[in-house]
């Protein structure tokens, strides 16, 4: 009976689904829709409602009357898993016609693309740009089944098999399965990694979580906008983040013990003493006598860049030095005379 009522609930869950009124922005990304949270986001989302619209010609570009491309083709998203049957011996597979589509095909079509729409936006919510893995905002990395609750996809429960416990049911979320398959296969999602068991008759299950990497090529294939967006963030919060690395490292976070002693030993051994950092820079001044003041004043001088116009006349009166010695020379000469003025133009005398 059990088992009765199971198959029952096996049916796919339909809603009321409009092809030209679709259901493409998830709750989770609603902040987004309206101008808030990640820019990112928000530039996907202009891009994948286009993509939405555009699903009877993924497999041509849209080209403008200037010859410019202004949406890819994806015919990536088109392909299939390989199907395994057997083939029948008495008629080959090859004379085998293709089934004609059915009158629902369209609706299924739209309504795929649609779902796809949806777990593409949650995975783009839920990425962290610096190493493209996406990860639970609560924690964690993103199961199927929340990865189907993010994205407000329906579930069904599977009727169990006659190996099974009489009242062993699992959830299984098909379409959130299949999106994730077709994502796997146009190279969408290019790194999956999840804990799998391994049944009694040698299949494979598993509803652990799972560590998923977006690609970067999506996000180059659009250009435009969108990659503008994704580069400018991007490269923002990867050197936010290496920043706090290094600061991190500064403080000892992280670190042995011998690393953090010699950290906190230079860091003492680079400051000044507190009577020197508590006495204001005019007070000291001050108290410079006039050779000090002369030879800061001729430091500060030296740092100056050489004129390139003494370097040649230096290298012109001495043809045979290398030029690590004329580069010396014209910088000592240019210290001794000083600096040019701003309304002189001429190089400075030398003796």
């Amino acid at each position: 009976m059990h088992a009765a009522h199971a198959a029952e609930l096996r049916r796919t869950q339909r809603w009321p689904h409009d092809p030209d009124a679709p259901y493409l922005v998830p709750p989770i990304a609603q902040s987004a829709a309206r101008g808030q949270g990640d820019p990112i986001v928000r530039e996907l989302i202009f891009t994948l409602e286009r993509l939405y619209y555009r699903r009877g010609a993924l497999r041509n570009e849209l080209i403008s009357d200037f010859g410019d491309m202004l949406f890819p083709a994806f015919p990536e998203l088109l392909l299939r898993p390989p199907k395994k049957k057997k083939k029948s011996v008495e008629t080959p597979a090859a004379e085998n016609a293709p089934p004609p589509p059915k009158p629902d095909f369209d609706r299924r079509r739209s309504d795929r693309m649609e779902a796809t729409v949806r777990v593409l936006i949650v995975l783009a919510c839920c990425c962290d740009w610096t190493n493209m893995e996406i990860k639970d905002p609560i924690g964690g990395y993103l199961s199927v089944w929340r990865l189907a609750e993010l994205a407000d996809l329906p579930s069904r429960l599977v009727a169990p098999e006659w190996d099974d416990d009489e009242g062993s049911t699992r959830r299984r979320q098909d379409r959130v399965e299949r999106i994730l398959q077709a994502l796997r296969l146009a190279r969408i999602v290019v790194y999956t990694q999840q804990h799998r068991e391994q049944l009694d008759d040698g299949r494979y299950t598993t509803t652990a979580p799972a560590v998923r990497k977006l690609s970067i090529y999506f996000f180059r294939k659009f250009g435009g906008a969108l990659l503008k967006t994704f580069d400018w963030r991007r490269t923002k919060l990867k050197k936010g983040k290496q920043d706090a690395q290094q600061k991190a490292f500064t403080k000892g976070v992280g670190v042995d013990l011998r690393t953090a002693e010699e950290l906190r030993k230079l860091s003492i051994a680079g400051a000044l003493p507190t009577e020197e950092r508590a006495q204001k820079p005019e007070s000291r001044t001050r108290e410079e006598s006039a050779d000090q003041v002369s030879r800061r004043r001729t430091q500060k001088t030296a740092t100056l860049r050489t004129p390139e116009e003494l370097i040649d006349q230096v290298h012109v009166e001495n043809p045979d030095w290398s030029f690590p010695d004329v580069l010396a020379e014209a910088r000592k000469r240019f210290v001794e005379r000083g600096p040019p003025t701003r309304s002189s133009r001429e190089p400075p005398k030398t003796h």
